[in-house]
């Protein structure tokens, strides 16, 4: 009996020692925390925290600490509370703003509005619902915790964490970099479009198609340029983002368009048929319902799901612009954007391998079906495999600049990434303008539309005979495009010399 009541009373001695007992280590103690598990406390030992204006001040600690209200929550559930506090597992190592990068840097997290659970691995997970990583680990290294006097608002002493603000010290190099390369980009994206307008001939279908891509991706180019010179008030922020997202899927549609069209076109000659039957109008009509309609249903989208209340679905992501920044960022980018141009180049891609299944059949086969005018002549045939192969490297440059771009968001660790997709984004326009151009034949159409046809101090390179007209225009139209000719005769008849278009 009396063995029993020592014990018991040995116990409870042992009990309430435990629970009053202070888990806030020495200051300049570095053995502790060898063996036991610590989380840093801002202030030294025996202070706590007043803030100020814009600092804080830490002092004498004039009340009685009780750490043991600090409940733990779940490692794996990190929103389910446990039966666990802070002063059952862990110690507390004093002095962390003695540290001037984190005290220079440090704010409340909770001024965010995002809720924080410190879990029973020293880790804090802070909740953003609804967005890619909903779930985001601070280490302990990286925020303190201790008693706060905001007297300026609460009037009272209360136990806050205190977390370091991660800054990314290139943001700003890479906001100015990257604009810069944007406006070189629309720059030469649009002396594309003003040669193409100074230049009649090229405005038929397959030009206006290429026109529409081009300004969509200029103005979007633009767009992004005035999003990354901000900071914009939220609805600013949005309507930015909206209207950018809408001309990045317009080009990445009318590219769509590009393959479709080179596709038709070429099953209209395998299958010896009129491959506008409609005429030219009624098509790209159609082509601009779907490459403006569908990124005008997109952007709505996007806006609706960004202004949406979500919260009671927080696994749903949403585009959050502007609260993770004034355009779509990290996972919500590759979700919303990247995630339909990875699905729009696929099906660039399956109509060019379906266009080169035609190309074969038509050069392999020696039906009489495939020689009747509808199928299309040989001038036609390498005038519009040219364009298949423009439209290629149009196709080409952008799915890399997809590759890039997603590899950027996907990994956004990786070590000045952004300087390489930056880049490429300037060399865009400027490749563009190198590939549909800067060609000797656009050269002299441009000279043509200055000078005149009549002026006599004009000439070309050398003169043509008379005689040899015919063999030269041949010549022309195995090397330019001339749609308006292919729409309404495919076997090449009727056609007009000064009526051509080339990509």
């Amino acid at each position: 009996m009396l063995l029993l009541i020592l014990l018991y009373l040995s116990t409870v001695r042992i009990y309430c020692f435990a629970s009053e007992k202070d888990i806030v280590i020495n200051d300049h103690d570095n053995t502790t925390c060898s063996y036991k598990k610590c989380i840093n406390k801002c202030c030294p030992k025996n202070q706590y925290a007043i803030v100020g204006e814009n600092n804080f001040t830490c002092t004498d600690i004039d009340f009685k600490t009780n750490y043991s209200t600090v409940y733990l929550y779940d490692r794996h559930e990190h929103d389910q509370l446990t039966n666990k506090t802070l002063s059952d597992l862990f110690m507390l190592l004093p002095g962390k703003f003695l540290n001037d990068t984190f005290y220079e840097s440090q704010t409340f997290y909770d001024s965010f509005g995002l809720p924080t659970y410190l879990n029973e691995e020293g880790l804090v997970y802070t909740e953003v619902p609804n967005t890619y990583n909903r779930w985001q680990i601070i280490p302990n290294t990286d925020f303190c915790i201790d008693y706060f006097d905001d007297r300026e608002f609460a009037q009272s002493v209360k136990l806050r964490l205190s977390i370091v603000e991660l800054i990314d010290d290139d943001e700003d190099t890479e906001g100015d970099y990257l604009t810069y390369a944007l406006i070189v980009s629309a720059v030469f994206l649009g002396l594309i479009l003003l040669v193409y307008f100074l230049l009649p001939e090229l405005q038929s279908l397959g030009g206006k198609i290429l026109m529409s891509c081009v300004c969509s991706m200029m103005v979007a180019f633009v767009l992004l340029a005035i999003v990354k010179s901000g900071p914009y008030s939220a609805e600013i922020c949005i309507n930015l983002t909206c209207a950018t997202y809408y001309f990045f899927m317009a080009a990445f549609c009318w590219m769509n368009v590009m393959s479709y069209d080179i596709w038709w076109t070429f099953r209209g000659y395998a299958k010896a048929r009129q491959i506008h039957r409609r005429g030219e109008m009624f098509k790209f009509l159609m082509y601009s319902l779907y490459a403006w309609g569908v990124p005008l249903l997109m952007a709505l989208i996007l806006y609706f799901m960004n202004v949406a209340d979500l919260s009671h679905v927080p696994w749903i992501i949403q585009p959050s612009v502007p609260l993770l920044g004034c355009f779509l960022t990290g996972g919500q980018q590759l979700v919303y954007m990247y995630d339909p141009m990875l699905t729009m180049l696929c099906g660039n891609y399956l109509f060019y391998f379906l266009t080169a299944f035609n190309i074969y059949r038509l050069s392999r086969s020696n039906n009489l079906v495939f020689k009747s005018a509808a199928a299309g002549s040989p001038a036609a045939h390498r005038a519009q495999k040219q364009r298949l192969m423009l439209y290629l490297k149009l196709s080409t440059i952008m799915g890399l600049n997809w590759v890039l771009e997603y590899i950027s968001a996907r990994y956004p660790k990786i070590q000045n990434i952004w300087y390489v997709t930056d880049t490429y984004n300037m060399l865009i326009g400027i490749s563009l303008f190198l590939i549909f151009i800067c060609k000797k034949k656009i050269y002299v159409k441009l000279l043509r539309r200055f000078q005149g046809m009549t002026r006599e101090n004009y000439a070309l390179p050398r003169q043509i005979p008379k005689r040899s007209h015919t063999s030269s225009l041949e010549s022309d139209i195995s090397q330019e495009i001339p749609l308006n000719g292919i729409s309404s005769h495919p076997n090449g008849s009727n056609f007009n010399s000064t009526k051509t278009f080339k990509i």
